[in-house]
């Protein structure tokens, strides 16, 4: 993370005007982030609709997409305990590689996933 606690985080990612809340905020991700990146619409979908920001790009679409398609997530989840791994691989579009860099196609282990798709 940017900051080593939630007390580090400086005024500057707080809230604009309401100096009585803290700089940090929960996610659903991570315990905290700072409030600006909290505070930013996060994607999601399901109920068969899907919501991205104009600055998710391509690969968060996809895997959100993918949800609409009833393809579960496959995350690398280092913060949850205890720690999960994605076998799949760390480039996997359900996966959270497109936290830190971009996604990838579906593994061969999903295709069966697709309610649609016929082998």
């Amino acid at each position: 993370m940017r900051w080593e606690s939630p007390e580090d985080v400086p005024p500057e990612f707080g809230p604009p005007v309401d100096n009585a809340t803290s700089n940090a905020a929960r996610t659903r991700y991570v315990p905290w982030t700072s409030w600006a990146a909290a505070a930013t619409l996060w994607p999601n979908a399901g109920g068969g609709s899907s919501t991205q920001g104009e600055s998710s790009g391509m690969g968060v679409y996809a895997h959100e997409l993918s949800h609409l398609l009833i393809i579960a997530d496959n995350y690398n989840n280092p913060y949850s305990d205890p720690p999960q791994r994605a076998y799949t691989g760390p480039w996997s579009m359900m996966s959270r590689g497109s936290f830190n860099g971009p996604g990838g196609p579906h593994t061969r282990w999903q295709p069966q996933d697709i309610f649609w798709t016929v082998f």
